[in-house]
């Protein structure tokens, strides 16, 4: 390995002085073939010399992690492909995780339960923290995990928020459901099945009672809606549904793409693709500058403007 390195750190310097030594072509030629012989001869001693990998891990969450060593070959020319694959053969690294081996894992942390659910931004934490949590890839293998269950045996429900006012879940979406899974931010709930089913159970409840009084009304010839009230019998008018959203924000010019994705990720993302819903978003653009604009980007912008196909555009004097 060392005497490697001096070949290619001598013959480098060789090439970076080749003026000064005044080398000929056929010299030149010589230094750079022996160049790339001594760099794929420490490429290869490299990967000879680093065959130990170093392995946290913690069967017992309540004991000390130990560390175990675990021997890496293979013919990969990348060290870290080599790690990669053999640690994912012993089982110590995932690139898939499914949501029952998730909710396996979440036995390990039984307290993360105690509210009824838990966000997606936590369990990472989780994840990323503590030994005795399967060990992932990256946070894509979580995200894409948490929707793959049979939920009520298996795993957890999802929903969108939570209101505390109203201590029901927004948004609660399990396997089976009509649409799509809410999207999976950091702060997308994993909802423990009971907590789920409970909420099911009153919002059916509530549905059924709701019906049978409509069917009472009607037979009376009532043309109004009524709901259950607080006490039995108790009915109040239903409130009309609310058919229109509408929300301004001032983006910071320092970080416009961050804030832009939270929007579309916490806001837009519930209106998307559903049916009967209309969506339509528009983005408003106001730039000044005292000295005025140069000729150079008025053009630019201009240019830019009509090619995206802007619906309104231009520039303006004071």
């Amino acid at each position: 390995m060392e005497a490697a390195t001096r070949d290619f750190l001598g013959w480098s310097h060789v090439l970076t002085h080749e003026a000064d030594l005044d080398l000929t072509q056929t010299q030149r030629n010589q230094a750079v073939s022996r160049r790339s012989q001594a760099d794929e001869t420490v490429q290869s001693r490299l990967l000879q010399t680093f065959t130990w990998a170093l392995v946290p891990s913690q069967p017992d969450p309540g004991a000390p992690f130990v560390i175990r060593e675990t021997k890496v070959e293979g013919q990969a020319e990348s060290l870290a492909e080599r790690v990669s694959r053999r640690l994912g053969n012993d089982g110590d690294l995932s690139t898939r995780q499914a949501a029952a081996t998730i909710r396996l894992a979440l036995r390990n942390v039984d307290r993360i339960w105690e509210r009824g659910h838990v966000s997606l931004g936590t369990l990472w934490s989780i994840y990323s923290q503590y030994p005795y949590m399967p060990r992932l890839r990256d946070r894509s293998v979580l995200a894409s995990g948490v929707s793959d269950m049979p939920w009520q045996t298996d795993a957890y429900a999802l929903a969108s928020g939570y209101d505390e006012a109203g201590d029901r879940y927004v948004g609660l979406w399990a396997i089976g459901d009509a649409g799509s899974p809410p999207a999976a931010t950091d702060s997308l709930l994993l909802v423990r099945p009971d907590v789920a089913e409970a909420q099911r159970s009153r919002d059916s409840a509530q549905a059924l009672a709701l019906a049978g009084q409509a069917a009472v009304a009607a037979s009376a010839g009532v043309s109004t809606r009524h709901t259950v009230g607080v006490e039995a019998g108790a009915e109040v008018p239903v409130r009309a549904a609310k058919t229109r959203f509408y929300g301004v924000k001032t983006l910071s010019s320092d970080s416009l793409a961050r804030d832009f994705k939270s929007i579309a990720d916490e806001v837009i993302t519930h209106f998307q693709f559903q049916e009967g819903t209309h969506l339509v978003v528009r983005l408003e653009i106001e730039a000044t500058d005292s000295k005025g604009f140069t000729e150079a980007k008025v053009r630019t912008v201009s240019e830019n403007a009509a090619t995206l196909k802007f619906d309104q555009s231009g520039f303006e004097d004071s």
